[in-house]
């Protein structure tokens, strides 16, 4: 995956992806290669990673589940 490219698709800040691909690279998920042909590809323990893994990886899991979601901002209000 070449982080600019993907970037200009998705009309996403380069910098931005790159600091998260970085971060799924310092956990073992991705590897990177540099120069020609280049880039970032999902690393051979890939095959094990879930989708709830990458969400809960980046935001906490009661953010991503509108339950839990809203049983937290319950509590939050009463604190």
């Amino acid at each position: 995956m070449d982080v600019k490219a993907v970037a200009r698709e998705f009309n996403l800040p380069p910098a931005f992806l790159e600091k998260v691909a970085q971060e799924l690279k310092r956990v073992g998920w991705v590897e990177s290669q540099k120069g020609r042909g280049g880039g970032y590809r999902i690393s051979k323990m890939g095959e094990t990673i879930t989708m709830a893994d990458i969400i809960n990886f980046f935001e906490r899991p009661y953010e991503v589940c509108p339950v839990l979601r809203t049983k937290n901002l319950e509590l939050r209000s009463k604190n």
